[in-house]
């Protein structure tokens, strides 16, 4: 906690710590914090997952994480030589469809309409966020 109501939430990359993010929001709640600053500066990303549980503890409402995914294509890729792919990158290309002009993946926990959190999810007014609704 920076003061009595705020807290500063960092998270340095969204790999899996199992059971970080709801900890920390259980925490956040039982100081009772009115203010939440949430410190990402230099996370390269990680896992879609956890960003949605990150969100769905942000929300009062139910969200779309992702509402399309567009990809380049199934490759070839004419950065591959400068990336690094997962070792499964053959299996994921089958989530992979084209409509018209765009190539959409099709499987990620991050697609589809997400619910808020039920146990200590941060309800304060958030200032300097914004956040789409899901369209019904």
């Amino acid at each position: 906690m920076k003061d009595a109501e705020t807290a500063i939430l960092r998270i340095s990359v969204f790999h899996e710590i199992p059971g970080f993010i709801p900890a920390a929001f259980a925490e956040i709640r039982s100081k009772g914090a009115t203010r939440l600053v949430i410190d990402i500066r230099g996370n390269e990303g990680g896992a879609d997952k956890l960003g949605v549980q990150l969100l769905s503890y942000l929300a009062h409402r139910p969200f779309h994480y992702y509402q399309k995914l567009t990809v380049a294509g199934i490759g070839p890729y004419s950065f591959a030589q400068h990336a690094s792919f997962p070792p499964e990158m053959e299996y994921l290309k089958q989530f992979i469809t084209r409509d018209g002009d765009e190539y959409l993946f099709t499987y990620s926990e991050g697609l589809g309409i997400k619910q808020p959190a039920t146990e200590n999810g941060f309800r304060a007014k958030c200032a300097s966020c914004r956040m789409a609704a899901a369209s019904p």
